[in-house]
């Protein structure tokens, strides 16, 4: 058990304050009065209130009225604590009114099933923390410079010690037991030294009736034989009467014994099914909170409802095969780049062979017959010097013709940068691209133009060249002018670079029209691919955009987009999966519910339509095995009382063996042969005393009187037996009652001493290891130079409240015995120790905090540096602030 939480409202001067404890060690620090003890009382409190009534004799205040808040009107507060099984409790406590709630982990008010005292409300601390008030403070609440047990304190701690091992509860006292015992002996019997008990008188009057007696049997001589054996017969009729009544009684026990059996049978059963209800009601309670929260799940993921499993596959075979289209159209876009390319720069080329255009297909043939001529003149032209002027034409027309294939290389360059600019995300790299090619583009126009002119202008001088040389051979200079007028259309100077040129023309026609070809047959597929690209990423976009995975206007389709749709379908099929799952096991559970409800219906004759029934039930069960308990004991003390408390024939014992330890047939068989013969013996007797009752009946008056008189006599002997009886018996139940007490004593004194032993010789590193503490919790020591057994009084006092210390946690394991495991309260309790033996002291702890929770208050800077340093970073430190 732990404390988590104190929600101090008004106590004492203490207002408003919350306290968080951790599991391990808390240590509360706070000067000379922060309140620290008035915490420790609001703990005290709020688990088993606050005594009041009016101050002692000493002018102590009761606890009541010493706490009462100093503001407010409030007078109570809070507290949370959980136990060991992990159930959480909160408990609000009013002290005003003395009303008390106490609520569990779900906040559903719990208090009317605990049991109630009317002065402390429901008694849920005794019935969690296994402990009463007073043992509570003796052992796990160590207020300041209050280690030792005191001789009441330890007298108080055996007898709740030896209560608990012996009845299971230690709301049996043996004190008050022992107490009664005494009482009733000398109320109901007597002693040697009283002469007014009813032992007392009942002697008196036998003694009278005995007088009497001895004078009536001198007058009865001569027929006292055949009194006194009519009156043996009478007491032995009358014995007998007595065994066949016991007999009876016994014949009751064994049916009664029968009945038992059969109720605790049914009650075995009952239980079992009570488990296996409790079970499947937790397992429904845990389907109903998974489902809840698979509900949740399939909620998130509604969106994907509308897809099927293979769905994710489908999508990624799509994704793929966009993929695959988009490296396609990459592929073809660098394709078409390149025709593109290669086709203008033939269309380039052509521009220079552009005069073969206007050409009759036999130019070759008129080429041929204007060169024969033209060699049989040239003879003529060989004194005109017109080689210079050729070399500039033929100069400036090559320049001329690689201006032009530069503005056309520019104008596809300047045509593509601008098609980038719309396609690439480095838009402002290819504009100043664009920019560029533009501009060298004019500037080659202009040099062209230069160039132009100043060819146009050798043109001119070369006829003016042959004019004058037309004058020489006009023939020559027609036949020139013709050829030259082809050459110059051609663009070549000779008939070889002619016929060469048209060649290349010719090729470069037939190159052209292929990759034009080539070129439609690109666009088709370019044309085919993005409708291919289209319709994937329109398949794909209805998934992703129903699901929000990818906003519809939004293009551009990732593979994060894929995994996100098929992580979320996953999760969604998943969730309707478990949901069906569940829905089918919390049929199962609540089906299985009702079949153990309708078998406990078959088995005991009664509706049960819930666990609750059950309980009824049970209980009614435990009601009548103690009813025919009680009756057993009855009938039991009946047989006892006919016996005597004294008896220990053989008899007896066989007779009590028989009814209580033999199986019933074997016990029932031996009551009807006893009663049979016992019958028989009877019989015999009042045959007998018939036969004598003539002679008896002369002294009949005589007789009469002393049958009075032995009436009374025999009464009063059975009253002083009865009182003997009752006086042995309670001599006896005082002795073994003393027997048991010491027995329990010496039974948990090995467990508690071992504990101490343990715990002393780690606080003290070893030194005082073998300790003890006797019947009355006196702690002694085995010296460790002398090997002396010594009592505290002679140790120092910082080791006296070191072993006091471990005593208090040793009661506290013991008493705990398997149960709740308590925190540990303690307060100022290194008042007389060193710093040794607070480091010794506290690494004790630090072990202890491991399975146990401790709250430690203190106001000494050194022991919050000394527990800093041992526990570290598991230390929770709360402060309190002065009031």
């Amino acid at each position: 058990m732990r404390i988590d939480k104190l929600d101090i409202r008004g106590f004492g001067k203490i207002h408003n304050l919350i306290i968080e404890f951790s599991k391990g060690f808390n240590l509360v620090y706070g000067e000379n009065e922060a309140g620290k003890t008035t915490v420790q009382w609001f703990i005290r409190g709020m688990l088993y209130s606050l005594k009041g009534g009016k101050n002692t004799k000493g002018g102590a205040i009761p606890p009541l009225k010493k706490y009462s808040p100093w503001k407010g009107d409030f007078y109570g507060g809070s507290i949370v604590y959980t136990l060991d099984s992990g159930a959480s409790f909160t408990v609000e406590r009013d002290f005003n009114n003395n009303t008390v709630k106490i609520f569990d982990s779900f906040f559903n008010d719990i208090s009317d099933s605990f049991k109630k005292s009317k002065e402390k409300g429901p008694l849920f601390a005794v019935e969690h923390l296994g402990i009463n008030e007073a043992c509570f403070e003796r052992t796990v609440f160590i207020g300041q410079m209050d280690t030792k047990v005191d001789a009441s304190g330890g007298r108080e701690l055996v007898d709740k010690l030896a209560n608990i091992r012996e009845t299971g509860s230690e709301e049996v006292s043996l004190k008050k037991a022992r107490e009664a015992l005494k009482d009733s002996l000398i109320n109901y019997v007597g002693t040697d030294r009283s002469t007014t008990r009813p032992l007392d008188m009942v002697n008196l009057k036998l003694a009278e009736l005995e007088g009497k007696k001895k004078e009536l049997f001198k007058e009865k001589e001569k027929i006292f034989e055949a009194e006194e054996k009519l009156r043996k017969l009478s007491e032995q009729k009358n014995r007998y009467e007595k065994k066949r009544e016991v007999f009876n009684l016994a014949r009751k026990v064994i049916e009664l014994r029968k009945n038992v059996e059969e109720v605790k049978k049914k009650k075995r059963e009952l239980v079992l099914i009570i488990k296996e209800a409790e079970k499947y009601e937790q397992e429904r309670e845990t389907l109903s909170q998974q489902t809840e929260l698979c509900n949740g799940v399939k909620k998130q993921y509604e969106a994907y409802s509308k897809y099927a499993k293979d769905d994710p596959g489908l999508i990624n075979i799509l994704y793929n095969k966009l993929e695959d289209a988009l490296k396609e159209k990459e592929r073809l876009c660098k394709k078409q780049e390149t025709l593109m390319q290669e086709i203008g720069e033939i269309e380039r080329s052509l521009e220079e062979y552009k005069a073969f255009r206007s050409f009759e297909e036999d130019v070759d043939g008129r080429v041929q017959n204007l060169s024969g001529s033209i060699k049989e003149l040239e003879q003529k032209k060989r004194d005109v010097n017109v080689t210079a002027l050729d070399e500039s034409v033929k100069a400036a027309s090559y320049k001329l013709g690689f201006i032009k294939v530069g503005i056309g290389i520019l104008a596809i360059l300047t045509l593509l940068s601008g098609i980038c600019t719309s396609f690439f995300r480095q838009k402002a790299v290819f504009a100043v691209l664009t920019f560029v090619f533009a501009l060298l583009t004019l500037v080659f126009v202009y040099m062209g133009k230069a160039v132009r002119d100043n060819l146009q202008r050798l043109d001119h001088n070369r006829n003016i060249l042959l004019s004058e040389m037309r004058d020489i051979d006009r023939e020559l200079s027609a036949k020139q002018e013709e050829i030259r007028r082809i050459f110059s259309v051609a663009g070549v100077e000779n008939e070889g670079e002619f016929i060469k040129k048209k060649t290349l023309y010719e090729n470069k026609v037939l190159r052209l029209a292929e990759l034009n070809g080539s070129m439609d047959e690109l666009e088709r597929e370019m044309d085919e691919n993005r409708i291919y690209i289209e319709k994937i990423k329109t398949l794909m976009l209805d998934r992703l955009g129903t699901c929000g995975i990818i906003a519809l206007e939004e293009n551009e389709i990732k593979s994060e987009h894929v995994k996100t749709f098929r992580e979320g379908l996953a999760k969604y099929l998943e969730a309707i999966e478990n949901l069906k799952r569940l829905n089918e096991k919390r049929e199962d559970a609540a089906k299985y519910l009702q079949s153990l409800y309708d078998r406990a219906s078959s088995l005991f004759g009664e509706s049960f339509a819930k666990k609750e029934d059950l309980l009824r039930s049970l209980d009614g069960m435990d009601l009548k095995i103690n009813e025919l308990y009680e009756k057993i004991e009855k009938y039991s003390m009946e047989i006892q009382n006919s016996y005597g408390f004294t008896d220990n024939s053989p008899e007896y014992h066989e007779l009590m063996e028989k009814i209580y330890d033999a199986e019933f047939q074997s016990a029932e068989s031996y009551i009807e042969n006893l009663l049979s013969e016992l019958n028989g013996r009877i019989d015999e007797i009042v045959l007998e005393m018939s036969r004598d009752w003539a002679l008896v009946e002369r002294g009949c008056l005589i007789e009469n009187e002393i049958q009075e008189l032995e009436v009374k006599t025999a009464e009063l002997e059975r009253e002083k037996e009865r009182l003997l009886d009752i006086g042995k018996s309670l001599k006896t139940a005082l002795h073994v009652l003393e027997e048991a007490a010491l027995e329990i004593k010496r039974e948990f004194a090995p467990l508690l001493n071992q504990k101490l032993g343990s715990i002393a010789g780690f606080i003290t590193q070893g030194k005082y290891s073998e300790v003890r503490a006797d019947d009355s919790f006196m702690i002694r020591a085995l010296e460790p130079g002398t090997r002396r057994i010594v009592e505290l009084p002679f140790l120092s006092g910082g080791t006296v409240e070191q072993l006091y210390l471990a005593l208090r946690i040793a009661l506290a394991e013991t008493v705990e015995d398997g149960g709740e495991v308590l925190p540990l309260i303690m307060d100022e309790v290194f008042a007389h120790y060193d710093d040794t033996r607070v480091f010794s002291t506290l690494k004790m702890l630090f072990e202890l905090s491991k399975e146990r929770q401790i709250i430690f208050f203190t106001c000494k800077d050194r022991e919050m540096e000394a527990a800093t340093e041992v526990f570290g970073k598991d230390l929770n430190v709360i402060k309190l602030g002065t009031c």
